[in-house]
């Protein structure tokens, strides 16, 4: 079109001067002259492809300012749990507190097809820590499973190490025991419902006399199934040394006799509006009698949860209730209830906003003190 409109005007400035020239120049003349007519003309149509050209990539650049470019990848979230609570303890006096329990800010970037971070801030129990976040995740993942199954992710992060799934308000015994956070490599695999991870990290426990070293690790395989209204996931998972975990190293120090590897198990599966969760962790050895006692011996801890829930509308609202009993075996070191049972009901005020209340009654180790308590929960992610 555009070599067209060139031959067109080319022409018609032919036509045009030809007369005008005829009567007073030579044949030389003319075609001098028209022979600079045309390249001005040359001129001005070549400017005009150069304007044509930084116009088109100005208009390219405002499409992609307006569709975000990189930035459509981001994904800026939040959560803020506001909790109260009563506690009714056997030979103590009751307590009562309203706490912030968790503001949580977290950012996701898909940078490119193959590379994403994402960053979590956490703070809990914002009354005692004073609102002071700390880094919960940053992790780089390198990988595009839709295109090749295998991927990387570096950084902090929670060590995947048992799933801890629930229905309720409060941490599920097994997180309490083994939820272990730190900077660690990881590869994995995911296709067809399968998964699986292999990772490695340095750890803030160690035996006496090693070298500070990338010297922890473990594994976890898995299986997820979903059909219309049904949904399955198993999995099994293993790290060479559980006093890794936050709530095992808070009770025994960084410096050990010998490292205790675990190992977990889990189901969480799901029928039309009933749901299961299951899963068990448990040390696979003994801790040294100085570090982790039951019984005038070193103690082999291990803790369950099982729940089920069922979902309902309740005036109008999606609501769900759940039952779970959960327990631990030679944990009494570890400041945990031999036995919880707990009541749940979560319901859906609004989007991202719901109303969550829960009764747990635990029944401590010998020695111990039973408590009820009684928590509701006000949450709204954004």
């Amino acid at each position: 079109m555009r070599e067209k409109v060139r031959a067109s005007a080319i022409l018609a400035a032919m036509i045009w001067q030809v007369p005008a020239m005829a009567d007073n120049m030579s044949t030389d003349e003319r075609l001098d002259q028209m022979e600079q007519g045309l390249r001005d003309m040359e001129q001005r149509l070549s400017d005009q492809d150069a304007a044509i050209k930084v116009k088109d990539r100005q208009i390219a650049d405002l499409k992609e300012s307006q569709s975000g470019g990189w930035m459509s990848g981001v994904e800026v979230g939040a959560l803020v749990e506001l909790e109260a609570s009563r506690t009714w303890e056997d030979m103590a006096e009751d307590a009562s507190d309203l706490n912030l329990a968790t503001i949580e800010l977290s950012i996701g970037a898909q940078v490119s097809d193959w590379v994403s971070a994402n960053l979590l801030l956490l703070a809990e129990d914002v009354d005692e820590s004073d609102g002071d976040f700390s880094v919960d995740e940053a992790t780089i993942t390198l990988g595009n499973i839709e295109s090749y199954p295998f991927y990387f992710t570096g950084g902090r992060m929670v060590i995947p190490f048992g799933v801890f799934e629930t229905h309720m308000v409060s941490d599920p015994l097994t997180l309490e025991m083994a939820e272990t956070k730190d900077t660690a490599a990881l590869i994995g695999f995911e296709k067809a419902g399968f998964s699986a991870t292999a990772y490695l990290f340095n750890g803030s426990t160690a035996k006496a006399g090693d070298d500070d070293s990338i010297d922890n690790g473990g594994a976890t395989v898995a299986y997820t199934w979903e059909n219309n209204d049904a949904s399955l996931s198993v999995g099994a998972s293993y790290i060479n040394d559980i006093s890794e975990s936050d709530g095992i190293s808070d009770a025994i120090g960084t410096t050990l006799v010998d490292e205790v590897a675990a190992y977990g198990l889990y189901l969480n599966s799901a029928i039309g509006s009933y749901s299961v969760i299951a899963e068990y962790v448990a040390a696979s050895d003994s801790f040294d009698f100085s570090e982790l006692a039951h019984n005038d011996a070193g103690a082999k801890p291990s803790t369950w949860n099982l729940e089920a829930g069922y979902s309902f509308n309740l005036a109008n609202y999606e609501s769900t209730i759940a039952i779970g009993y959960q327990g631990t075996k030679e944990a009494a070191d570890l400041d945990m209830p031999e036995d919880r049972l707990s009541l749940g009901l979560s319901v859906g005020l609004a989007d991202n906003t719901s109303l969550n209340l829960e009764w747990a009654h635990d029944q401590a180790y010998t020695g111990g003190n039973d408590s009820d308590t009684v928590t509701a929960q006000l949450a709204v992610e954004f």
